[in-house]
């Protein structure tokens, strides 16, 4: 069970020997976490619990949020990675902006350097007390997330998930605040204390990138964001903020974002498998622009219904995969395949087709020195597999020519 934080014990870790002590606990759990429950409450008493979960939680989020941040442990789950906040707040500079969900501050941290003017507000007392720390100089209040406080703002939103029960997909009703209340918040008369006849507020929700846009029609834009080859959200945008309808934004820590939107050419025809795979980033595939991506790049997909694409030269920068040979997948044609290729080690990538790959790799009874990536699809015309090479970075894990 994690540890409930009080308000006195914020007010401990923000002082100078409360983060001494943070800093000391970090250094002992790297090295034996038992041993610095031992260490700590010898020296601290009381102080431990929360100066330990403290020090746990800075190093679960480290490279998410800034360093020596105080957090709980559902605001570290949920925390917006600094690359997406500082994407979104790009995107709102120059307005006037409410994070109406702040908790300890990962959004207003970014906002704070591209906003007009900006508050936050959140309900739980102990987040409000971290992010007075974390992110100081920002107004902050306590407030219901469908009750603002301001009028004609943007509102920013990351309303907490409750658990999906295993379903793959998300509903607005898994979202606390729901997020039908969220949209009524940027209609006229959509929360109390504020006249029908005034200017509705523009609303941006962050979201869990499994949601079925269909389920939030008020969203005029969808946006999905991936970092580093994960996709991490669905951003909904309404009227007042969409500048397209599906945008898909690639985000990386190691070259420059790109982003690709369903204004863009979509003609991508379908076609035999050319030298190269493509399996395009996962958030172009949510928003369903691979056919755009396609087009961009002068390739062709190997199918009508599968996000996989071919040509004879892959993107900049991604992952790709020559083809090195391909046809009618049977498991007993694609060990002899691989056995005669002398592969041991192979990845298998799964496209429509019920097969898992941890149970197929041992039955290949593989054994050589080569390595290779298996693509198995279903096309129209049947099951096929592709033996391929793959290829990584080629220029930058996130550069496009776009």
């Amino acid at each position: 069970m994690t540890y409930s934080f009080t308000l006195d014990d914020v007010a401990y870790l923000a002082s100078s020997a409360g983060r001494e002590a943070a800093l000391r606990a970090s250094e002992l759990v790297g090295d034996d976490r038992l041993r610095a429950v031992t260490v700590l409450r010898e020296r601290l008493g009381d102080r431990a619990a929360p100066v330990l979960e403290t020090a746990l939680l800075q190093a679960r989020v480290r490279g998410r949020v800034p360093d020596g941040w105080l957090l709980t442990a559902d605001a570290a789950e949920q925390a917006t990675a600094a690359p997406v906040a500082a994407h979104r707040a790009s995107r709102l500079a120059g307005r006037d902006v409410h994070d109406v969900t702040c908790s300890v501050g990962a959004e207003l941290d970014a906002l704070r350097h591209t906003a007009s003017r900006l508050v936050g507000s959140d309900l739980d007392p102990v987040r409000l007390a971290m992010a007075r720390v974390n992110v100081p100089g920002v107004p902050l209040v306590r407030a219901d997330a469908l009750a603002p406080v301001t009028r004609g703002t943007v509102l920013v939103a990351d309303p907490a998930r409750r658990t999906a029960s295993g379903r793959r997909t998300w509903r607005p009703a898994d979202f606390v605040p729901p997020l039908e209340e969220l949209a009524r918040l940027c209609q006229p008369g959509g929360h109390a204390g504020v006249q029908r006849q005034e200017s509705p507020h523009d609303l941006v929700v962050s979201t869990a990138p499994g949601l079925d846009p269909a389920l939030v029609p008020w969203a005029a834009e969808v946006e999905l964001v991936s970092l580093d080859g994960r996709v991490r959200e669905a951003a909904l945008w309404s009227a007042g903020l969409a500048t397209t309808h599906r945008r898909a934004t690639v985000l990386s820590t190691r070259g420059p974002a790109w982003q690709i939107t369903d204004a863009e050419d979509d003609d991508c025809p379908v076609g035999p498998a050319g030298e190269w795979i493509v399996d395009p980033d996962g958030a172009v595939v949510r928003a369903g622009l691979v056919r755009q991506y396609g087009a961009r790049h002068g390739l062709w997909r190997v199918d009508e219904h599968l996000a996989y694409l071919t040509g004879d030269a892959p993107p900049p920068g991604i992952r790709a995969f020559r083809v090195l040979e391909h046809g009618r997948y049977s498991e007993k044609t694609l060990r002899t395949t691989l056995r005669r290729r002398g592969v041991g080690r192979v990845e298998i990538l799964v496209r429509g087709l019920d097969v898992d790959p941890n149970a197929l790799r041992p039955r290949l009874k593989l054994a050589g020195s080569q390595e290779a990536t298996v693509v198995l699809a279903r096309l129209e015309t049947g099951p096929e597999a592709y033996v391929c090479e793959a290829v990584s970075d080629r220029v930058s894990a996130a550069s496009d020519p776009r």
